[in-house]
């Protein structure tokens, strides 16, 4: 039982090591647009009323809390392929399946953890109003966390936002 433990270790290391430095050497650059609030800096916050002391403050408008849009950039692997309808065969029946997004980024997790020390923290995508690829905007539409031994990848399913110029 000890021997296979470290062995899946092992191939956990491993395998988190070689996809990081595949993400780093071959990975595209996109960005991640969200949301951030934190505590207003002229009034206080009341966490047990979840309030603000000062109904009046001009800096938040009395909500307690101050609303800023973030940018952060990230290495990624982008599969755009996925768009299309694809076909599987079982047997003699041929099964036709939609397409479940637009496109898909792979990347490591600690990158988009807002807490990086724990990896079933809530990520960047949770509150993203929008991914830039290559120029092209997408909304987050599911993630999947992957890793044989530690949660260690995570895959988002991304789906474009049509502008009222697209057909």
């Amino acid at each position: 039982m000890a021997r296979w433990d470290r062995t899946r270790k092992l191939y956990d290391r491993l395998y988190k090591r070689n996809l990081y430095h595949m993400i780093d050497a071959y990975g595209r650059n996109i960005s991640i647009f969200y949301r951030t609030d934190t505590a207003c800096p002229s009034c206080d916050w009341d966490p047990i009323n979840k309030e603000a002391t000062n109904p009046s403050c001009s800096t938040c408008d009395g909500t307690g809390r101050v609303y800023s849009h973030t940018e952060t950039f990230i290495k990624a692997f982008v599969d755009k392929r996925i768009g299309s309808l694809s076909y599987y065969k079982d047997g003699n029946t041929l099964y036709q399946v939609a397409p479940d997004g637009d496109a898909r980024i792979t990347m490591k997790l600690p990158d988009v953890l807002v807490n990086p020390w724990v990896s079933t923290s809530a990520s960047m995508f949770k509150g993203a109003q929008r991914v830039v690829v290559d120029g092209t905007y997408y909304k987050p539409k599911d993630e999947k966390r992957f890793g044989i031994d530690d949660l260690s990848i995570i895959e988002v399913t991304l789906v474009r936002i049509r502008e009222k110029s697209d057909p």
